[in-house]
């Protein structure tokens, strides 16, 4: 596992495991966007974001039904997305980012519509 993955990924795996025969409510992964949107010098971040998709995939699977990865575009006040937000607006059309008021009900939904 690249050291740029570790963290997303072990976690999510050791979670997994830990919790692997506990009844939960809901599992829930932060994911992004990225896992689904190879960019140029992203590909160990995207599959770290892939892994933890996996990961709910898997648990759903092994019927836990009870786990979903919330694949997050970017956020334009924080994060890595903000300073790219900040150097790309300017032309970038087909690119959003997510302002932290709508990023709210985006998690919200899955785990009220679950």
């Amino acid at each position: 596992i690249p050291d740029g993955a570790k963290g997303k990924i072990l976690g999510g795996i050791h979670l997994d495991r830990i919790f692997s025969d506990e009844p939960l409510d809901m599992f829930v992964l932060y994911s992004s966007v990225a896992s689904h949107l190879l960019s140029v010098g992203m590909g160990v971040y995207s599959g770290a974001n892939s892994a933890l998709n996996t990961i709910a995939h898997n648990r759903n699977k092994r019927g836990l039904n009870d786990a979903v990865a919330i694949s997050w575009d970017g956020w334009s006040e924080v994060g890595m997305a903000a300073q790219r937000a900040e150097d790309t607006v300017q032309g970038a059309n087909d690119i959003s980012f997510e302002g932290s008021a709508s990023g709210v009900q985006d998690f919200h939904h899955p785990l009220l519509t679950s």
